[in-house]
């Protein structure tokens, strides 16, 4: 149910007095009915909340004679000195008072189906289920189930709704930019394939985790001020950040803007993301062409998820921005980088890794792109790599032509889908080239790039076969041409 949530104090009329805190006792002796109405300071204004919380309100009575009465209790709720709503007597269930202690809760004094809003705010209170804010007064009633005559009542109590103020944003402040760390400026976009071969056609290929690179880190600290007064019930807050994309103000962004990162059912108000940006959970990519706006709010809601405070429990927006890293260059490389370059192919003694004990394999492979922002040259760059420490080759086999050519060849595989993404990213519009799209074409090219690579080892068992290799060095060369506008 959306609703804004308030904070009920109960106010006692008269010479009744109440310490703040306890629960409001008040007790009538009428016709031998001794009626007791027990409510507490804070309910909620929401009268199916009531329903649900024994607290919200009790009604009690001590018959003292011989008495099995089926009756039927009335309510009516005043705002402001003026009756705003009163249980219908037809729809009332039928209750039994017998002699000794009865005990009726919410569900029998006050049930949400049998409520009848009137005046001006009937419309409001009854699509939100909420007692606006105000000056208030509850008076409850035994009446007789056949005639309707009455019996006995409670005294009326008096209780006030008053406002929550909003949760307010406290830090990032508005518009603060946070400082990064810098270490380096390039995040991996794709899993290292393993191609393995040996000259008896048989190959392994397994997938394992690129080479881990720094990145530039930062870490932010969200705090706000809580709701205030304290509800009556416990709160919970939803933290969501989106990005603010080019031509949006903060609130169209927080409206319309994929969520960027939400966090809910946090209990304190304040919320830590260490290494932002660099979470294996929500963020594939660090550099950016200028640095990203970000758009953030907090909302406080109940346990149930219902709203507390005014505009829907929504803080309002506040915006931050992450320092700008450094160019991408290649003092950035690892060292067991080995960048696709026309003029330099595989040697043997670029399998710097060591053979497996006990392995039939003749040779494996790890080969993989990277996609970073070049913030000299603004745009996206695309890099192929060789990674020479998860690549090995049996010594036996180091001045192998035909097998290190068939490595070669998944090498310019990476190469030509390198190409194939830049041709992606190229026909994107310059507002379109985010964070979030470029990683979906880079995951598209790498899975597209998986296939082709396992079509080629099994259409050449592995390089044994030496007629289709040819096709495929020549297929290969082929789509190298075609895509030669991206070289770079």
């Amino acid at each position: 149910m959306k609703h804004t949530a308030f904070y009920l104090k109960l106010f006692l009329f008269g010479s009744i007095l109440m310490a703040l805190g306890a629960r409001a006792q008040v007790t009538k002796q009428q016709d031998g009915i001794q009626a007791k109405l027990i409510m507490s300071p804070n309910p909620s204004p929401y009268l199916s909340d009531w329903q649900s919380n024994k607290e919200s309100i009790t009604l009690t009575a001590n018959v003292m004679q011989p008495y099995n009465q089926s009756v039927k209790l009335v309510a009516q709720l005043s705002l402001n000195g003026q009756v705003m709503a009163r249980t219908k007597i037809e729809s009332m269930p039928v209750l039994t008072l017998h002699q000794g202690n009865n005990t009726f809760v919410a569900a029998d004094i006050i049930p949400l189906q049998s409520v009848s809003f009137t005046g001006e705010i009937s419309q409001a209170s009854q699509r939100s289920g909420m007692l606006p804010e105000g000056h208030y007064q509850i008076c409850i009633s035994f009446i007789n189930a056949e005639t309707n005559a009455p019996l006995a009542s409670a005294p009326c109590q008096a209780f006030t709704i008053l406002t929550i103020q909003p949760v307010t944003l406290i830090a990032p402040a508005n518009g603060a930019e946070i400082a990064r760390s810098h270490k380096t400026s390039i995040i991996n976009t794709s899993n290292v394939l393993i191609y393995g071969n040996n000259k008896n056609g048989s190959n392994s290929i397994s997938h394992v985790t690129a080479p881990e690179v720094d990145n530039d880190d930062a870490e932010v600290v969200f705090t706000w001020l809580p709701a205030m007064p304290q509800p009556p019930t416990p709160v919970q807050y939803r933290l969501r950040i989106v990005e603010v994309l080019p031509g949006q103000s903060p609130n169209n962004a927080i409206l319309y803007s994929n969520t960027f990162f939400e966090r809910d059912g946090l209990v304190s108000p304040l919320f830590t993301f260490a290494d932002w940006l660099i979470s294996d959970e929500y963020f594939k990519f660090t550099v950016r062409p200028t640095p990203p706006v970000y758009a953030w709010e907090v909302q406080a809601h109940d346990t149930h998820g219902n709203p507390i405070g005014p505009n829907f429990g929504k803080s309002k927006v506040g915006t931050f921005t992450i320092a700008a890293p450094i160019s991408f260059s290649t003092s950035n490389l690892l060292a067991n980088e080995l960048p696709w370059d026309p003029k330099r192919k595989l040697g043997g003694g670029d399998f710097k890794g060591t053979p497996p004990k006990g392995s039939e394999l003749s040779a494996e492979s790890g080969v993989y792109f990277k996609t970073y922002f070049d913030s000299t040259l603004k745009k996206w760059v695309v890099v192929a790599f060789f990674d020479t420490q998860e690549s090995w080759i049996k010594p036996g086999d180091k001045n192998d032509a035909a097998l290190i050519n068939h490595e070669q060849r998944h090498f310019d595989l990476a190469e030509l889908f390198a190409r194939k993404l830049r041709k992606k990213i190229s026909e994107l519009p310059k507002k379109d080239q985010t964070q979030n799209n470029i990683d979906k074409l880079a995951k598209e090219t790498t899975d597209e790039m998986n296939k082709e690579q396992d079509k080629h080892d099994k259409d050449t068992e592995h390089g044994t076969n030496e007629e289709k290799q040819k096709e495929w060095n020549s297929n290969i060369d082929k789509g190298l041409e075609e895509y030669k506008a991206y070289a770079s």
